[in-house]
């Protein structure tokens, strides 16, 4: 069944990502409640979505991507929380598609800086794996607390991004 949009809510299970050493908060549950927000606003828009995880386990990376390509996903997005320097940006596997998805969700996102991959101090990251289209890692902000108003105003412009480059 081919949909729009996989949404990759980073980490889970044995993996909690960053943690915020000050209040115990982990990154993999950020990632999901970011990752449910944007599903929503993306379905508002009419565009069809599905998730490489919707509980606290741990996809292998390999077949998160593998789950996009085999299901026929148009678009990969990745969602993260960071704790390094607490600013929100978003990367790209440097395709051409990918870049100009990632810079309008930066540009929907108020302007946040857009990077390639390279610069990840992870090196290359696994969404260059998904080969059928773009394919973005959205790090949505800080490892901390998020009011609901406050998630919905990260996540939301993204999802407009996204909708808009899908043309919907």
């Amino acid at each position: 069944m081919a949909y729009d949009v996989l949404i990759d809510p980073g980490h889970g299970g044995k993996d909690s990502g960053a943690v915020n050493s000050a209040s115990g908060i982990l990154e993999k549950n950020l990632n999901l409640d970011a990752a449910s927000s944007l599903n929503f606003y993306l379905q508002q828009r009419n565009v069809t979505t599905a998730y490489t995880r919707t509980t606290d386990v741990y996809p292998e990376l390999n077949a998160r991507t593998a789950q996009g390509i085999r299901e026929g996903a148009a678009i990969f997005v990745s969602v993260h929380h960071d704790t390094a320097d607490g600013r929100a940006l978003v990367y790209h596997d440097d395709k051409e598609t990918s870049i100009r998805l990632a810079n309008k969700v930066a540009s929907y996102m108020g302007g946040i800086p857009v990077r390639s991959m390279t610069e990840s101090r992870f090196g290359r990251l696994y969404i260059a794996d998904f080969t059928t289209g773009p394919s973005i890692l959205i790090e949505v902000g800080p490892t901390r607390f998020y009011t609901r108003d406050e998630r919905i105003a990260r996540v939301q412009p993204a999802a407009n991004a996204i909708s808009d480059f899908l043309g919907k």
